[in-house]
């Protein structure tokens, strides 16, 4: 039976203190994965999963082709790796090398394609313009659009983008996107 709802979110520079915030204040029983798209350094290893294991309760999953997508587990990308969805399974695919950063547009469109009105995209601080392309696609498949309020980004870029390219659904505080997103959840599984 494929997972009802999907979380997915996005984010860059000042992402690992958001990331930290928002995902230490989800409830332990949350009735969605989380998939996270964040751009670093792909040269070196990632320390962003045994980061956010100490902040949540959500149980970090090992990130590889093939993982099934589960409620109330974080997937996020290795270095050097791209996190796709394919149905209710995570597909990781190797960086092309000299491209743009478009790691959390790719994740988000994959997964529109395959929850459309049932996936929740977030996009919080960060530079540039990877997210705003995604999230357009999200919408346009039915899905809800959230992006940190610029005003408390570290980094406001990302989310000033999406909110001047995009029909956004809610622009929150991360305390905020913390509640709503539990409350959603619930609203996708009454429909």
């Amino acid at each position: 039976m494929p997972i009802p709802t999907l979380i997915v979110v996005g984010t860059s520079a000042g992402g690992v203190s958001a990331l930290q915030t928002l995902l230490g204040a989800l409830p332990n029983d949350l009735d969605a994965p989380v998939c996270i798209a964040r751009h670093a350094d792909p040269s070196r290893e990632s320390l962003l999963p045994r980061i956010l294991g100490r902040v949540g309760t959500l149980t970090v999953d090992s990130c590889q082709s093939g993982a099934q997508l589960l409620p109330g587990h974080l997937f996020v990308a290795p270095a050097g790796h791209q996190l796709l969805i394919e149905h209710t399974q995570v597909s990781v695919l190797q960086e092309r090398p000299k491209r743009p950063r478009d790691d959390i547009d790719r994740l988000f469109q994959s997964a529109a394609a395959s929850y459309g009105c049932r996936l929740i995209a977030v996009i919080l601080t960060g530079r540039l313009t990877d997210g705003t392309a995604g999230l357009q696609t999200v919408k346009q498949q039915g899905g809800t659009t959230i992006i940190q309020d610029p005003e408390e980004a570290a980094f406001p870029s990302m989310p000033q983008s999406a909110q001047a390219r995009c029909a956004i659904d809610y622009c929150l505080p991360l305390a905020h996107i913390a509640l709503l997103l539990p409350q959603l959840l619930v609203d996708m599984a009454s429909h």
